[in-house]
């Protein structure tokens, strides 16, 4: 699940669980946050945060 957010500014995004990735409009960072981290959003425009994939390791399967 994906949530937009328009010239949020100033706003603070947290992670409460697992792991959210964040990016902003203009920017080329992307923000991956884990449990108990938080971030302001920086950059007037649309932001949009939502959950991060899992990050696989050698040997990992696949999801499908």
């Amino acid at each position: 699940c994906v949530h937009c957010v328009e010239d949020g500014k100033g706003l603070e995004i947290m992670a409460v669980s697992g792991t959210v990735w964040i990016t902003q409009a203009r920017d080329r960072r992307d923000v991956i946050l884990t449990r108990g981290q938080s971030f302001i959003l920086d950059r007037q425009g649309r932001a949009a945060a939502g959950r991060a994939p899992a990050p696989r390791g050698p040997g990992s399967p696949r999801r499908r």
